[in-house]
């Protein structure tokens, strides 16, 4: 039996799909035109070489920016100067414990999760929002998918698992959540088991190749949930001063998000303006737009923390493309695209072209290998 690990510790990256990039779809727009493109990366694997074989390929490695909309802040290690998780003894298991068994989202599809479980006035206790999320926090991360993987789900087009991605699975309670009520003993996290069924997140300094482990990441920095939707900014009539966060603006009488589902139907009794409209592309779009904006002006403004970190700035959409490779070398159904593949997003993630655009990238003498698990 081939035991598929791809991204096993990080099911979000393996589902950048599902809820998040399909909200983030909805918000983006393709270019078009009537040539065909080829980046850097591309014009590279052309000279490299034609076609590869199946036996010496592996997937190159893809580099994108995703998000956790969280509770807890990054812990800055001064030793290491990068940001690090907060709960563990070492710096090996704080490192690890920052996506190990996690969920994570497409920038632009995030705060779906946040308003369909996480900000409604029925799930709010004692003037918290549901897991007490109050940072968006930004992952630099790179994947390389074991080869296995890619040649299971390489030809998937039911929607559940994204080119270079495998399907989605949750993760909650600090393991992935069983599709039949059952969890094998393998995943248990041990460090005995860890060593013996490697993969998923690299130790700290180490690069993914699909085998050892399967990605890597850095958090760039986080932003306050309560700067983003505006909480801060608001005036309490009650002391005529600006809110400090969620809770004061709750204890005040306010109301974040009202809502009501009934047959499918949404329906919005109290909102703040930035969550209204939450089945509109167009508003979901903006929303996102603003979350980057507001990170931005963070880091912009003062990108030092209190524990002596620095943030870093994000890096753009057209930077990541062009640094990662196309679609073809990662992917059959890109290979073999009449009109190719372009990637889309910070999550990079690659889509099927349907006619000629400048940002669609064909290689017609690349044959990809015929991979079999």
């Amino acid at each position: 039996m081939v035991r598929l690990q791809c991204i096993a510790s990080l099911a979000s990256l393996c589902a950048v799909l599902t809820s998040s990039v399909v909200a983030a779809q909805d918000a983006s727009t393709a270019s078009s035109g009537a040539s065909v493109s080829m980046s850097a990366a591309s014009m590279e694997s052309v000279a490299s070489t034609e076609s590869v074989s199946a036996s010496s390929w592996k997937m190159t490695p893809v580099t994108s920016v995703q998000v956790r909309v969280q509770g807890n802040l990054p812990a800055w290690d001064a030793d290491k100067k990068i940001f690090s998780g907060s709960f563990g003894n070492s710096f090996e298991e704080k490192y690890r414990s920052v996506l190990d068994t996690v969920n994570m989202a497409a920038v632009e599809g995030a705060f779906k999760y946040v308003q369909a479980e996480c900000i409604n006035k029925s799930v709010i206790t004692d003037c918290k929002r549901k897991n007490n999320i109050k940072y968006v926090v930004f992952y630099k991360t790179t994947i390389v998918q074991p080869r296995a993987a890619v040649a299971y789900y390489q030809n998937d087009k039911t929607g559940k698992a994204a080119i270079e991605h495998c399907p989605f699975i949750p993760m909650d309670g600090g393991q992935c959540t069983p599709t039949n009520g059952v969890l094998p003993k393998e995943c248990d996290q041990t460090d005995e088991c860890r060593a013996e069924q490697a993969g998923g997140v690299c130790p700290f300094g180490v690069e993914p190749d699909g085998i050892k482990c399967s990605f890597k990441f850095e958090i760039l920095g986080w932003v306050l949930l309560d700067d983003v939707v505006g909480i801060t900014s608001m005036v309490n009539p009650a002391t005529n001063a600006t809110y400090v966060d969620y809770a004061d603006f709750c204890k005040a009488g306010g109301v974040e998000f009202d809502a009501t589902v009934a047959d499918g139907k949404v329906t919005v009794n109290q909102s703040l303006p930035f969550w209204k409209d939450p089945t509109n592309p167009t508003a979901n779009a903006q929303r996102a737009q603003t979350l980057v904006d507001t990170y931005n002006k963070v880091v912009k403004m003062n990108p030092k923390t209190v524990d002596g970190g620095v943030m870093k700035k994000l890096p753009s959409i057209l930077s990541l493309t062009l640094s990662n490779p196309p679609c073809y070398v990662n992917n059959v159904q890109c290979a073999k695209a009449k009109f190719g593949c372009r990637r889309k997003l910070y999550s990079q993630i690659c889509e099927v072209c349907t006619s000629l655009a400048l940002d669609c990238e064909i290689n017609l003498f690349y044959q990809f290998p015929h991979l079999t698990v």
